[in-house]
């Protein structure tokens, strides 16, 4: 749900394992609507939600050279959105890895937190507003069964990833993306991933961004294109921020272009504010249009298609 940063907890720490518990209460008041060809498809009213997690880290020097680690959160609440009232416990980001050497690390299960390709082509710096990378491409990192393998030198990032399925009618997807950090200011990037054959259809991602950041001021650019079923779809995705001490403006959007006139745009517009160090506030308006229309829940049994979601949603992190 949310990308904040958590201020780990150090439990326990004698030079060779290292234990830390961090968490996350998340409040949330929201609205949201979707239309299909400009009429009303459903509306969730103004209503109260809550979300949290507690995030457990370790690591474990198992000689000079390796190191292990590992980390996984439990979640629970309610969400925000049409009839999402699921208030279940669960297990989310669980992955296991290790640290070899000075800059290469391998991390096998839910490996976004760790490091995957889709990384470089995701802008998102909103709170809960839209980012093509983030929200819309058909990504696998969240349902686990991957393995990743991350370079860290000094300006250049590398990832090569690989996602399994137990199903026989379910291709290997794997990718491979590069990040490289021309100056202080100035970040590339580009990325491939080829999922083959998934149970939507043939589907493949690549991209490459651009980024600059500069006293308050950053901004990203990336272009992206998907081919399902062998048709493009052609996006340009951009983000920008500006920082005023404690509070922060910001945007993403993209514009789509497919063939067999698929075309489509999305935003967000938005601005936090920073009460503490571990206590944040923010309010956002979000539009998608067409573009990755998809399904939605209207009642616990009843899916249908919208092709325009409106969601305005202002909200608190406190993290501990």
């Amino acid at each position: 749900m949310s990308t904040s940063a958590l201020a780990a907890g150090n439990i326990y720490d004698n030079g060779e394992t290292s234990f830390n518990v961090s968490g996350e209460i998340d409040t949330y008041l929201s609205t949201k609507e979707a239309e299909v060809k400009g009429k009303q498809l459903a509306k969730a009213d103004i209503d109260l939600d809550l979300w949290a997690k507690i995030q457990i880290d370790a690591q474990h020097k198992l000689n000079q050279d390796v190191t292990l680690f590992g980390s996984f959160e439990i979640e629970n609440g309610n969400g925000f959105g049409y009839g999402d009232d699921n208030n279940s416990v669960s297990t989310d980001d669980l992955y296991f890895g290790a640290y070899i050497g000075q800059n290469w690390g391998v991390a096998v299960g839910e490996i976004g937190d760790f490091g995957d390709t889709l990384d470089a082509i995701t802008l998102d710096i909103t709170n809960e507003g839209y980012d093509l990378g983030d929200d819309f491409v058909n990504g696998l990192e969240s349902g686990g069964h991957a393995a990743a393998v991350k370079g860290s030198f000094e300006q250049l990032t590398v990832i090569a990833d690989v996602y399994l399925d137990q199903d026989e009618n379910v291709d290997v997807a794997y990718g491979v993306s590069a990040e490289y950090a021309l100056n202080d200011m100035f970040t590339v990037g580009a990325m491939y991933q080829d999922q083959g054959k998934q149970t939507y259809g043939e589907y493949s991602i690549m991209g490459a961004s651009a980024r600059f950041n500069m006293n308050n001021f950053e901004a990203a650019v990336a272009y992206i294109v998907e081919e399902l079923n062998n048709e493009d779809l052609d996006t340009i995705a951009a983000a920008a921020a500006y920082q005023i001490n404690d509070a922060r403006l910001y945007t993403t959007f993209g514009f789509s272009d497919g063939e067999k006139d698929v075309e489509g745009n999305y935003y967000t517009l938005g601005a936090d504010y920073k009460l503490s160090g571990n206590l944040k506030t923010f309010l956002e308006y979000s539009v998608k249009e067409d573009v990755h229309a998809g399904e939605i829940e209207v009642s616990k049994d009843k899916f249908v298609a919208a092709d325009k979601d409106t969601l305005v949603v202002a909200g608190m992190y406190y993290t501990f």
